[in-house]
């Protein structure tokens, strides 16, 4: 018995026309996954990060608030007297406005930089969704070959039963080939698929736990519309489109070429912080203290008692650290040398797996075939050597025999329609595309 079939899901068939089909079950997975919510989660720290780059040309407004007491001071800079024993409130506001005019380009190049932020995010939320659409597809498709492994396992029984009767009739009547060595073998192999039931069915109960948490469906409501594994639809697709619709499409390349963009703007970006910051400065200071004589003479620095000072200047902030600027494009640089070499070592990868992936298609398209030959031989051999036992021509360990034959040759033909189902699924995600894309195209 094929390890595969035993990771399955024991399934009661469904009524025709009804049950979940593959597109409603992937829907669902798809809605409040947290591998999608947790991409998504990323997406939102790009774009608040786009926003504030945006927001940078807005002015900077900062507002100081103080309050105190002090005491009672009267006369001028030059003659002055502080009574102690009269206190009185100070209070004191002071805003100051910062408005960009030039940052030499930077401002802009950090927004493109934010906007490829933003295509990472969105290239790994495909990436999520591409993997849930293949986990819920993986499993969808085990339902169906589950189901089918039910009706197998009866199959097979009713050939074993067929054996039993004949053995019982033997031993009835007492009759010269009846052979004791006969039932005990009987005995093993029906011991045999009984642990083959319960292997299967210990593997259904993971299985069908992974459905509901993928659907959230209530296990018992989870049945496939699909009643028999069907082959994927397929073109004859050939090694360089594949490649080419991958470069074009898969998430993960998607993802490394915005982050090569955003490190080439970002070289750019430290380059250009050797320019100054130009600005536009706006103070406004408010001091209110009435114990504190206040002095009217312009020439004098009153900043207990100023009802409206306010100015306006044009700023210039350049700073000359030639260490830092020089270390942070060369910094900048070799993160754009790394990342660059990530993504040629990807598109490697990449046409490394889909060439894996496509022969992995290929064989089991092509096995299809064969098993199923193998299958309708191994089933006439069951029933033929079946019907010869009942009939006193045939020995039982040849009836077993080609009942073993059967199980094996239907099982064959069953995986390799699910191999090659989960082959093209795989190829699918390995080219960032759905299933449907790799379909023939009607001209």
């Amino acid at each position: 018995m094929h390890t595969l079939a035993l990771i399955t899901v024991f399934l009661a068939a469904a009524p025709p026309g009804e049950g979940l089909t593959l597109e409603e079950a992937t829907r669902r997975a798809l809605q409040d996954n947290p591998l999608v919510d947790a991409a998504r989660g990323t997406l939102d720290e790009y774009e608040a990060r786009y926003r504030q780059v945006v927001l940078a040309w807005v002015p900077q407004v900062r507002v100081d608030f103080t309050g105190t007491v002090l005491p009672k001071m009267t006369g001028n800079a030059v003659e002055h007297d502080t009574d102690e024993s009269v206190w009185g409130p100070y209070l004191r506001t002071q805003a100051t406005l910062v408005q960009p005019v030039t940052t030499f380009g930077r401002l802009a190049l950090l927004k493109k930089m934010a906007a490829a932020g933003m295509d990472v995010g969105r290239a790994q939320i495909r990436m999520a969704e591409d993997e849930i659409r293949f986990m819920t597809a993986r499993a969808y498709y085990s339902l169906v070959f589950a189901s089918e492994m039910e009706g197998l396992i009866a199959e097979g029984e009713e050939f074993l039963e067929k054996a039993r009767r004949r053995l019982e009739e033997l031993e009835e009547k007492d009759a010269d080939d009846f052979d004791q060595v006969d039932l005990l073998r009987l005995r093993v192999y029906e011991a045999e698929v009984a642990s083959m039931r319960l292997e299967a069915a210990r593997g259904a109960s993971l299985a069908r736990t992974s459905l509901h948490l993928l659907t959230g469906l209530p296990e018992e409501e989870i049945r496939p519309s699909m009643k028999h594994l069907e082959t994927a639809s397929f073109d004859d697709w050939d090694l360089p489109r594949l490649q080419a619709l991958a470069e074009g499409h898969r998430p993960d390349l998607e993802a490394l070429r915005a982050g090569v963009r955003a490190m080439r703007l970002g070289v750019d970006v430290e380059r250009r912080k050797w320019a100054p910051d130009v600005f536009l400065l706006g103070n406004m200071t408010m001091a209110w203290a009435p114990y504190v004589e206040n002095q009217r003479s312009p020439f004098a620095d009153d900043p207990y008692n100023t009802t409206l000072g306010s100015g306006a200047a044009l700023g210039i902030r350049w700073t000359m650290d030639v260490g830092g600027r020089l270390a942070g494009v060369d910094e900048a640089r070799a993160g754009l040398r790394k990342l660059e070499g990530q993504l040629r070592g990807m598109l490697l990868k990449a046409r490394l797996e889909l060439a894996q992936k496509l022969g992995e298609a290929q064989d089991a398209r092509a096995r299809i075939e064969i098993h199923k030959r193998a299958y309708k031989a191994g089933r006439g051999w069951a029933m033929a050597k079946t019907d010869l036992y009942e009939n006193g021509l045939e020995e039982l360990k040849q009836v077993i025999e080609g009942i073993s034959k059967f199980y094996s040759t239907k099982l064959a033909y069953m995986d390799a329609i699910l191999r090659f189902d989960l082959a093209v699924a795989e190829l699918a995600r390995a080219c960032g595309v759905p299933t449907s894309e790799l379909a023939p195209r009607s001209l």
